[in-house]
């Protein structure tokens, strides 16, 4: 590769002795040889900084707490430590593949209009193994990113823009947060091949969207003001536990939901934020289609007829 600007691989982590030696090693293995691996150890108290240092390897920098600050505050200052003009995200718990960040870099460099890419991935435990397959509609993406989060972060490499950052407020979904603004700056991308494995365990830098309301409340209330929706908190939530799972949602909360949703596709404002009416109006169509097959086919009468291609890659995205 003619181009090789220096890209920063940004792994936080809190008490991750079991799996990170993996996860470091899948990155020095790496085929792209201008890369530096950035590493947070936000106050463990357990083997992982002699297992970090046990590594003996220039391109390692390691940033140690002395207590725990959190996940927000870690990926903050990874961000604002990196020199490279790329970042690669990975968390502690989960591996690179040996090509990741050669293929996420020429692939960055062939589309200068992304600002962040993902790729398929691998997902496993001691149990299972199984393959994710998302469909590369980048327009498609974003949109479906103002909801929720389809995509998985350690796949993640970002160009590095100046303000951009996490919340500290946002304990557990600040990666949601944080690829929101992304998008804002350029067009999302995904891979379709998998460069990178995720691993399934309980951890506390794992996004937990059942546990953690408060904070989907939150973002979603500062997204939909950007569009002059003011609502109720018991809407917001109905909307988020709608698109968690509708199967979980009663009548009230499926209507509330359903109508929240055409607020949005509504709206006179979604083109400040790059939003466009027809995949606004495709997202609320397959959510009808959603709330009558698992509730009632009586839902049918809010369908909106909405381009059938894109209404198929949202169930190949299981939205």
């Amino acid at each position: 590769m003619q181009n090789t600007p220096l890209v920063s691989v940004l792994m936080p982590v809190f008490n991750g002795e079991k799996f990170i030696a993996d996860a470091i090693q899948s990155v020095l293995e790496q085929s792209y040889p201008t890369f530096e691996l950035l590493i947070c150890n936000d106050g463990s108290d357990d083997n992982t900084e002699s297992i970090i240092q046990s590594f003996d390897d220039k391109r390692i920098v390691v940033i140690k707490h002395s207590q725990r600050l959190g996940i927000p505050a870690s990926r903050n200052e990874l961000l604002e430590k990196s020199r490279g003009s790329l970042v690669a995200w990975l968390d502690a718990d989960d591996i690179a593949n040996p090509d990741r960040i050669e293929i996420q870099v020429q692939f960055l460099s062939d589309n200068p209009l992304c600002s962040v890419c993902f790729s398929d991935v691998v997902v496993f435990d001691e149990h299972h193994c199984y393959s994710t397959h998302f469909p590369n509609n980048p327009k498609l993406l974003k949109h479906v990113l103002f909801f929720k989060q389809p995509v998985f972060f350690s796949s993640c490499m970002a160009r590095k823009y100046e303000g951009i950052c996490f919340d500290l407020f946002l304990k557990r979904i600040q990666d949601f947060d944080y690829l929101w603004k992304l998008v804002q700056k350029g067009s999302p991308e995904i891979i379709r091949k998998p460069l990178a494995k995720y691993r399934l365990v309980h951890s506390s830098y794992k996004p937990d969207f059942d546990h953690h309301t408060q904070e989907q409340l939150y973002v979603q209330k500062q997204k939909l003001q950007s569009l002059d929706i003011h609502c109720q908190d018991e809407q917001i939530l109905s909307l988020n536990k709608f698109l968690r799972d509708i199967r979980l949602c009663d009548k009230k909360e499926i209507n509330e939901a359903l109508n929240l949703l055409q607020l949005v596709y509504q709206s006179n404002k979604i083109n400040v934020l790059g939003l466009n009416k027809k995949y606004l109006k495709a997202l609320y169509s397959y959510q009808v289609l959603k709330a009558c097959y698992y509730h009632s086919i009586v839902y049918l009468t809010k369908f909106k007829w909405a381009d059938i291609e894109t209404i198929r890659d949202l169930i190949k995205m299981r939205m």
